[in-house]
C-alpha cells in the first residue's frame, strides 16, 4: 500500500558477494569498459565493485525493490565502499 523499508546487515552483502562467480564479474566489467574511460591500472578494485554491484542487485531484486539507499557505518568484510556500485545501479534506474 506504501513504500517499505527493508534492511540488511553488511554481513548479509558479503555473503552474497561470495557467490558471485567471475564470469557474472567479466559481463559486468565489460558494461562498464563501454559505458566508463578507464583511467586505472588497477582493474582488480573495479572488478572488485563489479562484485559488490552484482551481489546488491541481487538482494534488491530477491525483494522487488525499485530503490535503495546505503549507510555504510562499518565494512564488515568488505575491502572498499561501493562507489562505483550505486551510481551505476542508479543509472540502471534504481532510485
Amino acid at each position: 500500500m506504501g513504500c517499505q523499508v527493508i534492511t540488511w546487515p553488511v554481513g548479509k552483502l558479503v555473503d552474497t558477494m561470495n557467490t558471485i562467480t567471475d564470469q557474472e564479474i567479466d559481463a559486468l566489467m565489460q558494461a562498464y569498459q563501454e559505458s566508463y574511460e578507464m583511467a586505472t591500472d588497477h582493474l582488480d578494485a573495479v572488478r572488485y565493485q563489479a562484485r559488490e554491484e552484482l551481489a546488491i542487485q541481487k538482494m534488491l531484486d530477491a525483494q522487488g525493490c525499485k530503490a535503495f539507499t546505503n549507510t555504510f557505518e562499518d565494512l564488515y568484510g568488505m575491502k572498499q565502499l561501493p562507489g562505483l556500485v550505486i551510481q551505476h545501479l542508479m543509472a540502471k534506474e534504481y532510485d
